[in-house]
């Protein structure tokens, strides 16, 4: 949906990040068509698992339609990273208000109603987490870290940088999401108490109730199992979501046309000569037609012929449409380069435009983007190291198409260097 303000009233969607977890989601979905509040919306995206979750949700599913207002399964093309297949989440979420529930966490029947009620008799607050139950080995206890007065928390995060809320357990405002881009990616699996701090400073309330309405579960195979004691949350393992191919350009296309652009795009690209190429295809058009055929074929015919500059090609189609500078975020969220180029589903550039952009950073590497001037059109498109996408989450609000705008002050605020250049 992507619009954070016009969303539906009331409505609850809980957004799921999972990675390989067959063995619990089933009890986790279990718990949540148990919940007492009835306006749910289920977001399950799926970060590329390799074991049986799709089969499993889909029979779950089967046995449970009506629980939900609304129901969406979506995998991901790659792994991502359960930070990237959380802003995903939230980019498909329809629902005033969001919450973040682990695949393998089991909820009180009256988790949600709470939260709900709790944000609806306090309309100053942005987001309202809980306590919970940490469950390992047979054994219940309850966390030390936590803190429940308002005040307390606004100090942990803007000061003395003290995890006190627990992310998988909060529900916040959709709206919020309109400055607040998203969950970040840091190597150091803190991006649960940096996603908190974000929204406190900037200028936001977060409650959190002093009752624990939610079941952690400590086991084998996440994060938690190491860090739960140094106030982190339970998120899966998954190495390859941080994985980056040295040297790889991900370009990133949104398809916005359905002319037949994009094969001529794409055969546009194939001359570059910088020779680490991959294409992320983001479709979000509501009608679609033969594209996602036409642009496999183009790749099963361009592979045949060897040493091409393309690596790898993958079509991705998003179930809602999304204002481009969001379909940049997504395409960001599954690259797997170390640089990234955005192009336009209509646009053309000269067969050396990447090399000179990679040429560029290689030679200055104390800038992190460059943007190209086209005379007469203003900012034609751009590079950026990939780590500013983990760094930043991407793209932030914007009003019509003015998204270079806004990703250049977004740069700027955060102390990034970036050169802007006229034609190449």
């Amino acid at each position: 949906m992507a619009d954070f303000d016009n969303r539906i009233k009331d409505l609850v969607s809980v957004v799921i990040s999972t990675y390989n977890y067959e063995n619990y989601i089933l009890e986790t979905l279990d718990s949540l068509a148990k919940q007492t509040y009835p306006e749910i919306e289920l977001i399950i995206i799926d970060d590329c698992s390799t074991d049986n979750t799709a089969m499993i949700v889909e029979n779950w599913y089967r046995q449970h339609k009506g629980h939900f207002r609304d129901y969406i399964y979506l995998k991901l093309l790659r792994n991502c990273y359960s930070s990237w297949a959380l802003n995903i989440g939230f980019l498909v979420s329809k629902g005033e208000f969001i919450v973040i529930h682990d695949a393998d966490d089991i909820s009180y029947q009256t988790k949600i109603e709470k939260q709900v009620q709790w944000l609806k008799a306090h309309p100053e607050t942005a987001a309202v987490g809980t306590s919970f139950w940490a469950l390992e080995r047979g054994k219940y206890y309850k966390p030390f870290w936590l803190s429940y007065k308002r005040q307390d928390i606004s100090l942990n995060y803007k000061f003395y940088n003290k995890h006190c809320v627990s992310f998988g357990t909060i529900m916040f405002r959709a709206e919020i999401l309109n400055n607040i881009t998203g969950v970040k990616k840091h190597p150091d699996n803190m991006n649960d108490f940096l996603f908190l701090k974000d929204i406190v400073n900037h200028g936001y309330i977060v409650d959190n109730l002093d009752e624990g309405l939610i079941y952690i579960r400590i086991h084998p195979g996440q994060l938690s199992e190491k860090y739960l004691k140094n106030f982190t949350e339970s998120i899966p393992v998954e190495e390859g979501g941080f994985k980056k191919i040295k040297n790889r350009v991900s370009v990133v296309i949104p398809v916005r046309d359905l002319s037949g652009m994009i094969l001529k795009v794409l055969n546009n690209i194939a001359l570059q000569s910088y020779p680490d190429l991959e294409i992320i295809i983001v479709d979000t058009l509501p009608f679609s037609g033969n594209i996602r055929e036409l642009v496999l074929d183009w790749f099963s015919n361009y592979k045949a012929q060897s040493g091409g500059v393309i690596k790898e090609l993958f079509y991705f189609r998003f179930p809602v449409q999304l204002p481009v500078c969001r379909v940049y975020n997504i395409g960001s969220y599954l690259a797997k380069g170390e640089y990234i180029f955005y192009q336009g589903d209509t646009e053309f550039v000269e067969k050396d435009r990447i090399q000179k952009l990679y040429n560029f950073l290689q030679e200055n590497p104390a800038y992190s983007a460059v943007f190209v001037v086209k005379k007469g059109e203003g900012i034609n498109n751009f590079m950026l190291k990939s780590s500013v996408i983990d760094q930043t989450a991407g793209f932030g609000r914007t009003e019509k198409d003015m998204y270079f705008l806004s990703f250049v002050n977004l740069l700027a605020r955060n102390g990034y260097y970036f050169r802007v250049l006229g034609e190449l």
